[in-house]
């Protein structure tokens, strides 16, 4: 992963005085107010998952849409000025960029025009506990916060008025953490939740753990850029999220570090979808707003789960659209697990009976 002098220099200028971009994107907000007060923020769309679950893959096939509108990879440092960056940067280069395999090694190609995850600085500048795994880092309509939600509301807005759209398009895989209070400020919202099986799921997430380690001790720019972003899935700076259960954190985070590390990742798998499948059941309204994509039928049913997924978020696709997409799709080749047959039987012992009620959930 290569990151530039100049995306270093800003991504840490905004990170320090993050108090003072929000002022500017309070400006912002009000000096374009009318335009932005014109336009309708209509059933968002959210993309939410553990990494590694299938969520990019789902965000690029959704922004293709001519209905949605997602940040992208140069909205980045700015997520607080998107308008006076485009402003600014109207003269920079535009049109197609070379697309170029992205650093996690796994076959998706981006560019700088290619839609990212990019909200959770915002989220992390208003809610600074969000990624501390020894507090509850769930949200729910008790955590209310005024200023977050009319800054959120705007920013949808200037991303709907930026990509010239009608549909605001999200990934976060954080956002699971997050469902009911999204639903609270956007209660037309749309919620999509891949699920892999585990065994593929936790090899992927080995593997990508390994990869951001090794390039974070050789630079260790790239630990700190992906700190500013939001990062933290793997990696140097890996943290679980915690569900209200800093006990189990802990017990997760110390397998993490010895021999026993598949297994703390099979906790942490059954940990997150356990709690996504009792969340659903417990409110029918989140359940209603969502749907649950498995990434093996993404992958070997293709056409019928698109067609459900386009359903879902209400966006009308052609057929032949469908099919297209659908020939795109397929299992991944460029790697295969090399767990013991131990470590299968763990992963699975914690996670089988989870998975099965999902399916039966869906």
């Amino acid at each position: 992963m290569k990151i530039t002098k100049s995306q270093r220099f800003w991504a840490r200028l905004v990170h320090k005085y993050s108090n003072i971009f929000e002022k500017i994107g309070r400006f912002e907000s009000s000096y374009f107010l009318e335009e932005l007060d014109s336009i309708p923020v209509d059933r968002p769309i959210y993309v939410t998952s553990l990494a590694r679950s299938g969520t990019t893959i789902i965000l690029e096939l959704l922004n293709k849409h001519s209905a949605t509108g997602s940040m992208v990879y140069k909205d980045y440092p700015f997520v607080y000025t998107p308008l006076f960056r485009d402003v600014l940067l109207r003269t920079a280069k535009k049109g197609e960029y070379e697309l170029k395999e992205r650093a996690h090694k796994d076959r998706i190609k981006v560019s700088p025009n290619s839609p990212e995850a990019l909200e959770e600085p915002l989220w992390m500048h208003f809610f600074p506990d969000t990624h501390d795994p020894q507090v509850n880092n769930v949200l729910n309509p008790k955590n209310k916060n005024h200023a977050f939600n009319t800054f959120y509301t705007s920013h949808i807005q200037k991303i709907l008025k930026i990509r010239n759209k009608k549909r605001y398009l999200a990934k976060g895989n954080y956002n699971i953490l997050r469902l009911e209070y999204l639903q609270s400020i956007r209660p037309d919202a749309k919620f999509i939740i891949p699920i892999r099986d585990p065994i593929s799921h936790i090899a992927s997430l080995v593997k990508q753990h390994k990869i951001f380690c090794e390039e974070e001790t050789k630079n260790p720019d790239i630990l700190e850029y992906m700190t500013h972003i939001g990062h933290f899935e793997f990696g140097l700076d890996c943290r679980p999220n915690n569900l209200n259960n800093t006990h189990l954190v802990n017990e997760i985070m110390e397998a993490w570090k010895s021999d026993n590390s598949i297994e703390g990742w099979a906790i942490y798998w059954r940990e997150t979808y356990s709690y996504i499948l009792n969340l659903l059941k417990q409110n029918p309204s989140l359940k209603k707003s969502t749907i649950l994509i498995f990434y093996d039928e993404l992958c070997s049913n293709s056409e019928t789960t698109l067609k459900k997924l386009y359903n879902h978020c209400e966006l009308e696709v052609e057929t032949a659209t469908i099919k297209e997409q659908s020939e795109t799709l397929s299992f991944p080749s460029y790697y295969k697990h090399n767990f013991t047959e131990g470590e299968r039987r763990t992963i699975e012992r914690f996670t089988s009976d989870i998975y099965e009620n999902l399916k039966i959930l869906d």
